[in-house]
């Protein structure tokens, strides 16, 4: 190798100034040339090619020459000067790509670079400087909008409720339940909140982000609820739902069908104990009946009409007419027709069943359909925008058909009279009672046994002197050292209570009656199956 130690240059090369070239053996006429005249002058060196990381300039004609940093200039911390750092991180080349486009207006284009030189000057650390400012700039916003949220937090923290609202936190999300307001909702909604009513969640509440909790703190400061507003407010809702409902009812009955959803809907909302509407309410079922008779009779005429054609074909020799269908006969008396949509929680009607109908009738099943709206579907009672509309035909039910369901109804109510007794009783028990000290087994018949095996459940023990009432208490989590009844598993909590003839009979007739019933008890549970 040659040392042209003569060579040297105050051209830099990415910031850096070279100090020595060197150059490979291979000699040329060029070569001789300097060797003859070198001592003459410095001669300016040209070229054209690129410094990698690790110092070497690389040419485009092959030569390689050795280039030494200035040790007074450090390099960036982060890296951001090394083509490595960017092909390393596909994140960072990605920004720096980004910083080039956005910049290449200003920067690349008065140089008469193109934009994708540009991006890869950005790509080889040359631009440090830039890519350096940009971290800087997002780091700074970061911080921030932390220290912003963090003040939010503490504003939501501080957040008291307007009278007849309340508040509940969570680590993202303010969540303010009460009446709905269309002020207040529209000051939530601009600062970022959202309603969640029918859609969603269903919670009937407003959530608002946890980083809004600075501007709720605000509305609430401006805001009070106006409750004569309020109470106007809700007393033209429901008129506005009875109006809407009613207006179903009034449409169907148009056409000859009694929307039974929407009688059912407007008897929930008390319509009936208002004359204005109840009125309406009547005149629709009349005109319901009004346009069936319209109808059978038209029919009947039509019909009638036919069988005169059909006699004077006979007579004249023409023969009769051909009839599309059979004469339809006319519903029987006390036959109704009913309907329900799907979005209000319909369900095929099932022919032969017994159901509840109007007036809370005992009605059977004699007919059953379907049709299905695939859009529009409130319109016409689906109750969504699409879904089935389920109707049936049903006639009063016979005296054999009302038993059972009569029976069922009654031991439903005793079930519910007894499920009370039971739980005052077990109440009563864990109040009042005694719970023993140390670990024992109560003596006694066992009943209302709903223990299981993964420590829950609860039952009780008969005995000759003590009703103990047991709490399994062996669960993943309860505290086992407040056990003091023995059991296969980690134990039980046990009260008791002297003998009680009373307190006997209603546990051993709940015992009969509880089959397929779950009893709610105190920190437990009761079911039989």
């Amino acid at each position: 190798m040659i040392v042209r130690s003569r060579y040297i240059s105050d051209l830099g090369v990415n910031g850096v100034e070279p100090v020595i070239f060197v150059k490979a053996q291979r000699r040329s006429a060029a070569d001789v040339m300097d060797d003859m005249f070198a001592h003459l002058f410095d001669k300016q060196v040209e070229h054209k090619g690129y410094v990698k990381a690790d110092g070497t300039y690389v040419a485009p004609h092959g030569q390689r020459h050795k280039v030494k940093a200035d040790p007074q200039k450090p390099k960036d911390p982060r890296g951001l000067d090394l083509a490595e750092t960017y092909a390393a991180d596909p994140a960072l080349a990605t920004r720096a790509r980004r910083i080039a486009t956005a910049l290449y207006d200003e920067v690349g284009r008065p140089r008469n670079i193109s934009r994708g030189d540009f991006k890869r000057e950005f790509l080889e650390g040359k631009h440090a400087d830039l890519v350096a400012a940009d971290i800087d700039a997002e780091d700074a916003k970061a911080v921030t909008a932390k220290a912003r949220v963090e003040k939010a937090k503490q504003d939501a923290g501080d957040l008291s409720a307007p009278n007849g609202y309340t508040l509940r936190t969570t680590n993202t999300e303010i969540h303010l339940s009460g009446p709905f307001d269309d002020d207040l909702h529209a000051r939530i909604k601009r600062a970022g909140g959202r309603w969640d009513g029918v859609y969603g969640g269903n919670t009937k509440s407003w959530i608002v982000p946890i980083e809004k909790g600075s501007a709720l703190k605000r509305i609430f400061a401006k805001w009070s609820p106006d409750e004569a507003a309020m109470q106007a407010r809700a007393v033209k809702k429901r008129a506005d739902e009875i109006e809407r409902w009613l207006g179903y009812v009034e449409s169907k009955a148009k056409e000859g069908w009694l929307y039974q959803n929407g009688m059912d809907k407007l008897r929930e909302l008390g319509v009936t104990d208002e004359p204005e509407y109840a009125v309406r309410m009547e005149a629709a079922k009349a005109r319901v009946q009004s346009v069936k008779a319209d109808k059978e009779k038209r029919k009947a005429e039509l019909w009638a009409e036919q069988d005169k054609q059909d006699k004077r074909g006979r007579e004249s020799g023409r023969g009769v007419s051909a009839k599309p269908k059979p004469k339809p006969k006319p519903m029987p008396e006390g036959h109704i027709r009913v309907s329900v949509g799907q979005g209000y929680g319909g369900r095929p009607f099932v022919v032969g069943s017994t159901i509840r109908g109007p007036q809370d009738t005992w009605m059977t099943v004699v007919s059953a359909g379907k049709q299905y709206f695939r859009e529009d579907g409130m319109s016409f009672g689906v109750g969504a925008d699409e879904g089935y509309i389920f109707d049936a035909t049903l006639r009063p039910a016979t005296a054999e058909e009302i038993a059972p369901k009569e029976r069922e109804r009654k031991d439903s109510e005793d079930r519910a009279t007894i499920r009370t007794k039971v739980k005052t009783i077990a109440e009563k028990v864990v109040s009042e009672g005694e719970r023993p000290v140390g670990v024992t087994v109560p003596e006694g018949r066992t009943i209302l046994d709903d223990q299981n095996a993964y420590g829950g459940g609860s039952w009780w023990v008969i005995g000759p002197d003590w009703i103990w009432y047991v709490r399994n208490n062996g669960m993943d989590g309860d505290d086992w050292s407040r056990n003091n009844v023995r059991t296969g598993g980690a134990g039980a909590i046990g009260w008791r209570v002297p003998y009680d003839a009373t307190i006997d009979a209603t546990l051993r007739l709940a015992d009969g009656m509880m089959a397929k019933v779950i009893l709610f008890f105190p920190g437990g549970c009761l079911c039989r199956v």
